[in-house]
């Protein structure tokens, strides 16, 4: 909370020196600014690991990706395919086919 005297100084100073436009606008377009150098960081790092651009980085790492599955997820993998089959096998009542739709 501000006491009184605080209060007092502080519009007395706001009537002296009010702010101008301009200055409101270059701070809004220096906020604005900041707010894109952050953005753009990671962008930079991204693109910093290849000399032609975040594309060719992306399609050099994709292979790399896909041959490194870890053993679980191809157990996981394969019993979820083997599950979808058994039920796509089993033929379904046409109440339960209008359930679905």
């Amino acid at each position: 909370m501000l006491s009184t005297d605080e209060k007092n100084r502080l519009l007395s100073q706001f009537d002296r020196d009010p702010p101008s436009p301009l200055a409101a606008l270059l701070k809004c377009a220096a906020g604005i600014l900041a707010l894109f150098i952050v953005a753009a960081g990671p962008w930079l790092v991204l693109t910093a690991a290849s000399p032609n651009g975040y594309g060719q980085a992306a399609k050099r790492d994709v292979p790399q990706a896909r041959a490194v599955i870890p053993p679980s997820l191809a157990e996981s993998k394969r019993v979820f395919d083997e599950r979808r089959r058994h039920y796509e096998a089993i033929p379904r009542s046409n109440a339960q086919a209008a359930n679905d739709r």
